[in-house]
């Protein structure tokens, strides 16, 4: 029996989930989403972590409903530990898997504006190998660039619209404008090796 979606099923599944996560992750991925617009490339180490934090919460939310509220505490909080240690310890691998994400969500953005459907399993599979290649060789000239387009998507999402393009456009523009202009130079750079 293969397992197959429909775009639209596809885009139905991704909305009910979004809709469905609790009033607590959002807002925790709303404040990791200033965070990382703001001050994002001065909390480089925290920026490296975020992603681990909020999918250790994600994961605990999206749990099914007979699990009590003590293990989804322990579920989140032990998933976000160990892939915060993970991403923190091996910082290429954060990189390479940041890259990687940034990526696939560019394309699942970008995809429906230029072909007028949701975007295909493969392509956000490409996105994401296309963006662990070129990351790594980008990220320590972009770090405020970066830490703004992770925070726009972030925060996007928690406001409830992941794929608008307007808006992560806008709050990206907004997070580099003011990190440039609150940080009078380049991050060090031994926090960007």
């Amino acid at each position: 029996m293969a397992f197959s979606l429909s775009p639209q099923e596809a885009l139905e599944a991704y909305q009910r989930v979004v809709s469905g996560t609790p009033t607590e992750v959002r807002v925790a991925a709303a404040v990791a989403a200033l965070l990382l617009l703001f001050v994002g490339a001065r909390l480089y180490r925290l920026a490296l972590v975020l992603p681990a934090i909020l999918g250790g919460a994600f994961v605990a939310s999206a749990l099914p409903p007979g699990v009590g509220p003590v293990m989804r505490l322990l579920v989140g909080v032990l998933l976000s530990l160990l892939g915060g240690l993970l991403l923190f310890f091996m910082e290429k691998v954060g990189v390479l898997l940041i890259g990687a994400m940034l990526a696939g969500w560019l394309t699942w953005v970008i995809w429906p504006i230029v072909a007028g459907l949701p975007a295909p399993w493969w392509a956000l599979g490409l996105g994401a190998l296309a963006g662990m290649v070129a990351f790594p060789a980008v990220f320590p000239a972009a770090v405020r660039w970066i830490t703004s387009a992770m925070g726009a998507l972030l925060g996007a999402w928690a406001a409830g619209y992941p794929t608008n393009a307007l808006v992560i456009l806008a709050l990206a523009a907004l997070g580099v404008m003011f990190q440039y202009l609150t940080t009078r130079r380049a991050p060090d750079d031994d926090l960007t090796r």
